[in-house]
């Protein structure tokens, strides 16, 4: 034990502290311990066996990022975060699996039930890091979650092109390099398509909206859509059908930080009232209820009831 306490102190609690705690069987042979002194260690305490030949140190709390670590350092130098892991390494909203996904080369048995394994060959280009984990880059995240859970799909979609994380055009070259057949091909390309030419929604709300909207299939509204003003900037509105002159407001719980923001609000609404603009809001609370509110919305725009397509739940 001495010995171990030792190497800790030389080097490998920096390592173990870069992998939420975890060390491998090589890392602490590379690092003088013999394989007795390993296995002391494990029958004491002072290491606890995650995986194969894939250990947490004592004291070190477990968690999800940790548990990712370990099967990372098990699956070997080509494993890769991937799918909807990566998809929760990369704060996509819905993004709450609570398995380990890896993409690796070649075949290996998962050693835990939880541990979910794609065999795969990974273009460089398509690999970033998060933290400490390699793991695939927004663009093949988003690729790989239309084959697992196609459900989430739009709106983290909408989320990683607001905030920049990738672009319509690296969406579209990472689709191009999967094979033809692959999982969520098609709905990727609409989708793909769709936001280069119509734009973004610029919240999650305003995403899960229009998903609705299109799922019951109702006309496509305009997002963002310009209403311009004499000698002043145009005032924008979330979803617009301005044949009909009705706005659709989505109130967000981020929607007013502040009195300001509220009064240049109201302005904005009374000045697109008294130029014959009709509104609707919708909240997250009415997506719990959407027949509600989509009636409503029928009403407003004059058009008989459509049966609802499935489309991407609330929150």
């Amino acid at each position: 034990m001495s010995k171990m306490g030792g190497v800790l102190r030389n080097g490998l609690a920096k390592v173990a502290s870069a992998q939420f705690g975890h060390l491998t069987h090589d890392q602490m042979a590379e690092s003088g311990l013999s394989n007795r002194q390993i296995h002391q260690s494990a029958s004491s305490g002072y290491l606890t066996r995650v995986l194969p030949c894939t250990y947490r140190m004592a004291g070190a709390p477990e968690s999800w990022e940790g548990n990712l670590m370990a099967a990372v350092l098990w699956a070997g130098p080509s494993a890769i975060v991937s799918h909807r892991a990566a998809a929760r390494l990369h704060n996509f909203p819905d993004a709450r699996c609570s398995f380990y996904e890896l993409s690796i080369l070649g075949k290996k048995r998962a050693a835990n039930p939880f541990l979910v394994l794609h065999q795969k060959d990974w273009d460089r280009k398509w690999i970033t890091r998060v933290g400490n984990f390699p793991v695939s880059n927004a663009a093949a995240t988003l690729i790989d979650l239309a084959s697992v859970d196609p459900s989430v799909v739009q709106v983290s979609m909408d989320h990683a092109l607001r905030k920049r994380m990738t672009t319509c055009k690296q969406l579209y070259e990472a689709l191009e390099a999967r094979p033809p057949n692959c999982a969520g091909r098609a709905m990727l390309k609409e989708l793909i398509i769709d936001r280069a030419g119509n734009g973004l929604t610029e919240s999650e709300l305003e995403t899960r909206v229009l998903a609705l909207i299109l799922s019951a299939g109702l006309p496509a509204p305009h997002r963002q859509f310009k209403v311009k003003r004499p000698g002043a900037e145009p005032f924008r509105i979330d979803l617009a059908y301005p044949e009909a002159g009705l706005g659709i407001e989505c109130d967000g719980y981020e929607t007013h930080s502040g009195f300001g923001a509220w009064r240049r609000d109201r302005q904005r609404t009374n000045y697109l009232i008294s130029n014959g603009w009709r509104f609707l809001h919708v909240t997250w609370a009415d997506l719990n209820q959407p027949h509600v509110w989509l009636e409503q919305l029928r009403a407003a725009l004059g058009v008989e009831e459509t049966s609802i397509r499935p489309f991407p739940p609330a929150r």
